[in-house]
């Protein structure tokens, strides 16, 4: 499991490792839909735009490239997603193995 490291800055962008690819990770809060949003490049090329950051599914799931089995979590209340001000703390993004999802979901 990896945590990809979020905090609830309203504009934020890095670059992340995940099965040995560096991706671009741009998130922000899209305050008309009061969501995070997720937009992932490789390099220069522009992967996916406007990824809704909500828990539950593999939000990666509709989407044939970037990485695989991203998961956002909330570790205080299972039924909210992040709100403007709690992301990265109360609701966390993490990249999970194979395994891991299948263990979780076979319970």
């Amino acid at each position: 499991m990896i945590e990809v490291p979020l905090s609830s800055d309203p504009e934020q962008k890095f670059t992340i490792a995940l099965n040995s690819v560096l991706y671009t990770f741009r998130v922000y809060y899209n305050s008309r839909a009061n969501l995070w949003a997720l937009d992932i490049s490789l390099g220069t090329v522009a992967l996916i735009n406007g990824i809704a950051l909500t828990i539950g599914d593999d939000i990666m799931s509709p989407y044939v490239s970037g990485p695989e089995r991203l998961y956002m979590i909330n570790i205080t209340d299972s039924s909210l997603d992040a709100d403007a001000t709690n992301l990265g703390t109360d609701v966390k993004l993490f990249q999970l193995t194979a395994g891991e999802v299948a263990s979780v979901t076979s319970v």
